[in-house]
């Protein structure tokens, strides 16, 4: 079981041996009846004797160790399904950039796989070591009784078990389908409620929802193909299960008129062919079952790796950040280009040019944040290949959590309660008091403004005190008296600053060191305003 934990494990095999002594007892309860019935009718006064204390004990353990397997296999089923769940937000976690197609699948396996592995693959694996023990405990058990009788039980529920594999390979293709299609769904589903005002501005709310409504129907199709296949397996297995029973009692009934079988005999045969008739019936579905949600489990063990999470370097101070012929491609084009710049300890740098020349993806670099292939150098106090914790970004777009509004400017520092009101009224966020409470109550990017969000966001980069701060249209959302209240302060601060702008404040144009301008990806001009 390579998919849980070692303390999870423990669990695993102690539900397992608790429900495999449930299965040898509960063997062991229609022997012991069965000749208990024969003592009773051959001497009516062994109705008290050593068979029904034994039958007695035995029925007590059965029922006393089906309450202690039935509580350790929940309990085992929540453990598993919480260990994926922690698995997957840990995974999450790991990246440095979001990714809607990961955030998709995860959100569908939180839901959805971690209770599917979790009950039928890991308690439907202790559920069919039950089943076969419980199969090869009833088999001994009816040799014991009648060797005819049990070759023709046995046949029979064999019969029962190989069937189901028919529809395996499709059953597995049709559960590869529905996960697929599930994603889609999830996926879509999130893109489209994120822009709900659009839809309903361009009165498109009824296109975007039928495309849902087409993804859904394709989920209702794999469904549908898997009810197919278990209802045509369920129906075979009936009628199996009745000819298994008509089986026993005839040939039964015919070994007990030629002396080769007594009636205890018959009943305890009756008995045992239920308890081996309804593990065969189960282990068929449950070979099924296991078989169906493997791609499932393959996909889902990629959470159980530890992801690799590289520690952010910490220096005493960061005093150069350095290009060198550096590139940056993301799928095959070329976003950066043979860039090649110096930027110094406390020094304020203006990057300029027009949308999608490659501006963001330079602040995101020197942030540790790339994507795609690479080449050339960049060095952090010469260092490459490393993320400082000294250097902070804003974004025009920042991430508000839903948490309090302490815990999105300290972002699980301790919080600073001076600091933090200090940072309310710099930033002119003392509305935001009057709405909640700073440390208890949750906000959301709904509760808030454009404004208000990059205000947040610029307030926690400046909490951190970082040696490098980089802006990314940190005021666009901003009236121009609050944006120039900002940025003026902002230059006066001791740290290194990169700021991209489309819209520059003359005002403040010759307090910048340096002014670099790119277009395509390449520099084309460095000025020095002053």
């Amino acid at each position: 079981m390579k998919l849980l934990s070692i303390k999870i494990k423990f669990w695993y095999l102690l539900t397992l041996v608790a429900t495999v002594l449930w299965s040898a007892i509960s063997v062991l309860v229609p022997l012991i009846s069965g000749r208990f019935i024969n003592a009773v009718t051959t001497d009516p006064h062994n109705i008290s004797g050593i068979y029904f204390w034994l039958f007695l004990v035995c029925s007590v353990l059965q029922a006393t160790f089906s309450a202690i397997s039935t509580f350790l296999s929940l309990d085992l089923v929540k453990r598993v399904k919480n260990f994926f769940r922690i698995n997957v937000v840990r995974s999450l976690f790991a990246h440095r950039k979001y990714q809607e197609k990961s955030l998709s699948s995860a959100i569908t396996d939180i839901n959805v796989s971690s209770s599917t592995i979790a009950e039928q693959y890991v308690k439907g694996e202790i559920d069919i070591v039950n089943c076969i023990s419980m199969i090869i405990l009833s088999s001994v058990g009816l040799f014991t009784i009648n060797k005819t009788l049990s070759v023709v039980i046995i046949i029979i529920s064999i019969i029962i078990v190989v069937f189901p594999k028919v529809f395996s390979k499709k059953s597995q293709k049709n559960r590869e389908d529905q996960i697929n299609a599930q994603d889609i769904l999830n996926k879509r589903t999130t893109s489209f409620v994120k822009g709900i005002e659009t839809l309903y501005n361009f009165g498109a709310r009824g296109y975007f929802k039928r495309l849902l409504l087409k993804d859904n129907s394709a989920i209702l199709s794999t469904e549908g193909k898997a009810n197919n296949f278990k209802t045509v397996t369920y129906t075979v297995n009936a009628f199996l299960q009745i000819t298994k029973t008509f089986v026993i009692i005839g040939l039964g009934a015919y070994l007990i008129t030629k002396n080769q079988l007594s009636i205890g005999g018959l009943l305890a045969a009756i008995q045992i062919a239920a308890t081996l008739g309804a593990p065969m019936e189960v282990l068929s579905m449950l070979l099924y079952s296991r078989r169906e949600v493997e791609p499932i489990a393959k996909r889902v063990q990629a959470y159980t790796t530890e992801p690799t999470t590289e520690a952010k370097v910490i220096m005493d101070s960061i005093v150069t950040v350095n290009f060198n012929h550096y590139g940056q491609k993301i799928d095959g084009k070329e976003v950066l280009h043979d860039l090649s710049l110096t930027f110094e300890k406390k020094k304020k740098y203006l990057i300029v040019g027009k949308s999608g020349s490659g501006k963001s993806t330079l602040l995101r670099a020197i942030s540790g944040v790339t994507v795609g292939e690479q080449y050339g150098e960049l060095a952090i106090n010469g260092l490459s290949g490393k993320s400082f914790k000294q250097i902070k970004l804003v974004t025009q777009s920042p991430a508000i959590f839903q948490a309090s509004l302490a815990d999105n400017l300290f972002l699980g520092e301790r919080v600073d309660n001076q600091r933090l009101q200090q940072m309310i009224n710099f930033l002119e966020l003392n509305n935001l008091t009057d709405r909640f409470d700073l440390m208890n109550d949750s906000i959301s990017e709904e509760d808030l403004s454009g404004g208000e969000r990059q205000r947040i966001a610029l307030g926690r980069a400046l909490l951190a005190k970082p040696d490098v701060l980089l802006l990314d249209e940190f005021s666009s959302a901003l009236d121009p008296d609050l944006s120039l209240k900002l940025e003026k302060h902002l230059l006066e601060l001791p740290c290194m600053i990169i700021s991209v702008s489309h819209h520059v404040n003359r005002e403040l144009f010759d307090q910048y060191d340096e002014v670099v301008e790119i277009a395509n990806g390449v520099v084309i001009s460095i000025t020095n305003p002053a």
